[in-house]
């Protein structure tokens, strides 16, 4: 492993990474004090200077939340984050809302177009966990978390998606599923026959909250899947949100979850027909996994799995290989992490295997702490 310096400062969060279809790789997060969702690209020796997409201070900095962007392949820039919504619901029940923002550039950066909301506004509910991925050369997909029908007294979170052009406007919403889990990460990937895969938590009447899939056949949404019959069954969202990479055909996808005994589990699945059917999950992790997990597929249809593990301030960042046959390779251990602000992000590109994270450190000496993100990268 090696870690590269990264340009993200002291008082960083919400590292994340993505490959666009314009095969470059991005790192982007948070700079706290400045208030501002910034990027850089990797240039093969080493991260670009950072450049800006949004700074205001009502940019809203959640470590569950990570803000993304992706590229198309005409180069295309697209970036999602949140704002802090307009305020107080209901006189007798206030809540704060939050907003998604969405923007475009076609000048790498440089400049970026106007944020805009894909999602209605008007209400102060919650729009979160947004999702990209790039499906022709001026265009990308987005997914979300959205809570407006919950206002409207309805059954709660929506799942919602929107095309969004390289100019930065976008399709109206959709829904995808009416019932999903209220705070839980979200996945979206493209196919190479236009389709695309969304994976997401969902939520039973009961309280199962399973891990679905979903398939957009370029025209409609097919009604999600469960991917197993894990059966946790939990009064609240957990927090903890399923990922998915793809190469051709093949795809592999990670969760966290429970069981009837309360175990934890880290668990691995393959496809190899663009998620039409699922293999039986693998068991990934021992000891006490707290989940957080990313995969990343390889040519050869192994995958390399992350998951944090541990106690409190003892959790550490793990890495694993594994292959469809269920063969896995011994664990990594990367870094030592803190479970309340980290959420480790993953890519492949080209040869190499990259990992962001957050860690806690020591405020210039005092023994207060602060975030900074960092990163490595493997041969």
């Amino acid at each position: 492993m090696e870690n590269t310096p990264c340009p993200a400062g002291l008082r960083s969060e919400s590292g994340n990474l993505t490959v666009g279809a314009d095969d470059r790789l991005y790192l982007s997060w948070i700079d706290l004090p400045e208030h501002a969702f910034m990027f850089s690209t990797w240039t093969g020796n080493g991260w670009s200077d950072p450049r800006t997409i949004y700074r205001e201070p009502d940019l809203l900095a959640n470590w569950t939340d990570l803000p993304g962007m992706t590229a198309s392949s005409d180069g295309t820039l697209f970036a999602a984050w949140q704002i802090l919504g307009p305020g107080a619901g209901p006189m007798d029940k206030p809540r704060h809302g939050s907003i998604i923002q969405i923007a475009t550039s076609r000048d790498a950066g440089r400049t970026w177009s106007a944020a805009v909301a894909p999602h209605a506004l008007g209400r102060s509910s919650q729009h979160a966990f947004a999702s990209w991925s790039p499906v022709s050369a001026h265009e990308a997909a987005l997914i979300w978390l959205d809570g407006d029908e919950g206002w409207a007294g309805s059954k709660g979170m929506t799942l919602r998606f929107a095309r969004v052009r390289s100019d930065g406007t976008f399709t109206p919403e959709t829904v995808i599923d009416e019932r999903v889990c209220d705070c839980c990460p979200t996945d979206l990937r493209g196919m190479d026959d236009g389709s695309l895969l969304a994976l997401y938590r969902d939520r039973s009447e009961a309280e199962i909250r399973d891990i679905a899939l979903a398939r957009y056949d370029g025209t409609r949404w097919e009604a999600g899947c469960v991917l197993h019959a894990d059966g946790w069954k939990i009064a609240g969202c957990p927090v903890n949100g399923p990922r998915l990479d793809v190469q051709g055909e093949r795809v592999a996808l990670a969760w966290f979850t429970t069981d009837a005994r309360d175990s934890a589990h880290v668990r691995v699945a393959f496809s190899d027909d663009a998620g039409r059917t699922i293999g039986e999950p693998i068991e990934i992790a021992g000891g006490h996994p707290l989940g957080q997990v990313d995969i990343a597929l390889l040519p050869n249809g192994d995958a390399w799995v992350s998951w944090v593990e541990g106690f409190s301030t003892l959790a550490k960042l793990h890495l694993r290989r594994v292959k469809p046959s269920g063969e896995m390779e011994p664990v990594i251990v990367v870094a030592q992490v803190a479970t309340s602000r980290t959420l480790p992000r993953m890519a492949r590109w080209k040869d190499d295997l990259f990992l962001v994270w957050t860690e806690m450190v020591a405020a210039q000496g005092r023994v207060a702490e602060s975030s900074r993100v960092l990163t490595a990268r493997f041969h």
